[in-house]
């Protein structure tokens, strides 16, 4: 599940978009294996809630400029970074 929200204007010859994401998900794994250091059995990981956030530019009407960044709200520590062209 997720909301997204997505934001463009044109300021006289530059055009820029904003965009921010809230997602949660959760995940459920089972393990089967005949490997013995492999205990077999189904396991589920809380809820994990992330947020994002992105701003383009579009500098000429062909070319666009995106960073975004990525941040769970979890026990795990793995912020992420992008970086992209239109």
């Amino acid at each position: 599940m997720g909301l997204e929200v997505f934001h463009v204007r044109r300021l006289r010859s530059l055009t820029y978009a904003l965009q921010g994401t809230v997602s949660d998900r959760d995940s459920d794994v089972e393990i089967r294996s005949p490997v013995a250091f492999m205990t077999p059995g189904a396991f589920s990981s809380p809820s994990v809630r992330t947020y994002s956030e992105a701003a383009e530019l579009f500098p000429t009407r062909a070319i666009g400029v995106r960073l975004g960044y990525s941040r769970p709200d979890s026990d795990f520590d793995y912020d992420s970074y992008s970086v992209g062209a239109t």
